[in-house]
């Protein structure tokens, strides 16, 4: 807007520029003014200069919504689910769908080493026990003699589902089978499990500790890679 006016002391004539602008939480106002008897030299500048806070205004505006869009692009992801992308990875050792090996070169003969000697070993434990059972009288023990047989079983059945369902979820509950063996004989060790005392010059006792900690760690790296190749990973 552009307007007249006198000033009180010494009546001195002015026309000014008024620029009214308004932004997305605030505005302003800008003035210019010049003598009347000078406004066709300096209408120019002060018209120029109105122009230019309006157009850095804009650029700020522009630049707020760059900084808005590029925090959103570099904020940490979210898995589908709305979950923490790191979160969803860790569910993923649970998945229960196929993973991606073809093409994958290294990490599928890696993987396929791995879960050969995975399920062998399963079968290695579930035969100690059934030969503990069986043959070394430990069906005999109360109570706790037929988890040997149970053990047995379970190792056999195990290292088929590894072999012939070759998911993450059958290297997790796997990996839990072994560890809960291992838990299992330590406790009747040392402070015995259900009335039953092991000792460590017993037969397989040693052995087994070791072969079934080898085990583990072979079905916990199996399945922490293959839940690493599973589709729709985040």
């Amino acid at each position: 807007m552009i307007d007249t006016y006198v000033t009180k002391v010494k009546a001195n004539h002015f026309t000014e520029i008024a620029c009214y602008v308004r932004g997305k939480s605030s505005s302003s106002v800008i003035i210019g003014a010049a003598p009347t008897a000078d406004w066709a030299k300096a209408s120019g500048p002060l018209m120029r200069a109105v122009a230019a806070f309006q157009v850095r205004l804009r650029d700020r505006r522009l630049r707020g919504r760059e900084s808005e869009t590029m925090a959103q692009k570099t904020s940490v992801p979210r898995a589908r689910t709305g979950r923490p992308a790191g979160l969803s990875d860790v569910m993923l050792l649970a998945s229960v769908r196929k993973p991606e090996l073809r093409d994958r070169g290294n990490l599928f003969i890696t993987a396929l080493v791995l879960r050969l000697a995975g399920a062998g070993l399963l079968a290695w434990i579930g035969y100690i026990h059934w030969v503990l059972w069986q043959t070394e009288g430990y069906k005999f023990i109360p109570t706790d003699g037929p988890f040997f047989l149970v053990d047995a079983i379970a190792g056999v059945a195990l290292a088929a589902a590894l072999l012939f369902w070759p998911r993450p979820l059958a290297g997790l509950v796997s990996a839990g089978f072994v560890a809960g063996t291992i838990l299992a004989l330590v406790i009747s060790l040392t402070v015995g499990l259900l009335g039953f005392n092991e000792s460590i010059s017993a037969y397989y006792v040693v052995l087994a500790l070791v072969v079934e900690s080898i085990t583990l760690v072979i079905l916990l790296a199996w399945t922490a890679l293959v839940a690493w190749l599973v589709p729709g990973r985040s």
